[in-house]
């Protein structure tokens, strides 16, 4: 009868122990694993009321004027050449292209002006004067036989950062390293803080950074005195409320609570994303790129502004 010597024995037991080991990994693996999250973010941006219009009229505004008054205009002495189309956002610049000075600005002045009731000087009439002629803009007014003279003193393409009402709403999901969205988790206040500071930085990349604006600021002087009588001004704001969304995979320590790390959701080896599809639509703007679209913006915002100037304008006059 043959005897299992001592070395056999110690053998068996080291495997004995080896695989009880690997059935302690496989069976509790899953507890000391690394927790994966899917954190998802949805936030609405939008703009507060901005300021009102600055008007004040004197005295003399209120008991002189009337909206059968002939009325002329003066640019600022300084603005940009630019031709209509570019103004108006329609058509970028090619070639030599004519421009006048702020000349798209001041025809919507007088265009809102004439709509209003009153007699219009061209702006230009009263530039031309003051050139050839060597004289102020008052008496290139009282030429034209204008009573009230409307000196622009600046007309500005601005950016703009209002007040602004931000809404965040963000969400925190079980994941795996595949990004799946499982049930939703609910984590510590430390890691929670840290997985919120980590998204904010995606965040802000979907937030603009300023809005387009335009600053007008008007006199009306009384041609027969010289004496300024009414004065306007006010930056108006474009309008926009932006809503997004995003979402974030994180590969956080089990018990280290501050410890996460932005993660790709992980592709299987060998696996291959496919889709299928019957046909489709392909949408394609050309022309106009987003210079335009922000310059076709300060247009709008330039009737919008000289709209409600000359409407206060003619409302105390009437």
């Amino acid at each position: 009868m043959k005897r299992i010597g001592t070395g056999s024995r110690s053998r068996n037991r080291s495997m004995i122990v080896s695989m009880g080991i690997l059935f302690s990994i496989v069976v509790l693996g899953t507890a000391c694993a690394h927790p994966w999250y899917l954190v998802e973010s949805r936030f609405i941006d939008s703009t507060r009321e901005e300021n009102p219009p600055e008007v004040t009229g004197t005295s003399q505004y209120y008991k002189k004027h009337r909206r059968s008054l002939r009325v002329a205009l003066r640019a600022p002495d300084t603005c940009a050449n630019r031709s209509s189309a570019q103004t108006s956002g329609m058509a970028n610049a090619a070639g030599a292209l004519i421009g006048t000075d702020c000349g798209v600005e001041m025809a919507e002045m007088e265009r809102a002006l004439a709509k209003a009731g009153y007699t219009v000087s061209s702006w230009n009439a009263v530039s031309s004067i003051v050139k050839f002629e060597g004289v102020t803009p008052i008496n290139a007014a009282k030429k034209l036989g204008a009573q009230i003279l409307f000196q622009v003193n600046s007309l500005e393409r601005t950016t703009s950062e209002p007040g602004r009402d931000l809404r965040m709403e963000r969400s925190f999901f079980m994941s795996n390293p595949k990004g799946e969205k499982g049930e939703e988790a609910f984590v510590e206040e430390q890691r929670a803080t840290t997985l919120e500071d980590m998204m904010a930085a995606i965040e802000r990349d979907n937030l603009p950074n300023g809005r387009m604006s335009a600053t007008v600021n008007v006199s009306a002087v009384d041609v027969e005195t010289g004496q300024s009588i009414w004065f306007y001004e006010w930056t108006v704001v474009e309008d926009r409320e932006l809503e997004s969304n995003a979402a974030q995979l994180f590969l956080c320590h089990r018990s280290n609570q501050t410890r996460c790390f932005m993660r790709a959701p992980q592709v299987e080896k060998g696996a291959r994303s496919t889709s299928t599809r019957s046909g489709g639509v392909r949408a394609e703007s050309v022309g106009a790129g987003a210079e335009s679209e922000r310059t076709a913006m300060y247009h709008r915002l330039v009737r919008e502004v000289v709209a409600d100037l000359v409407q206060r304008f003619a409302d105390e006059s009437a």
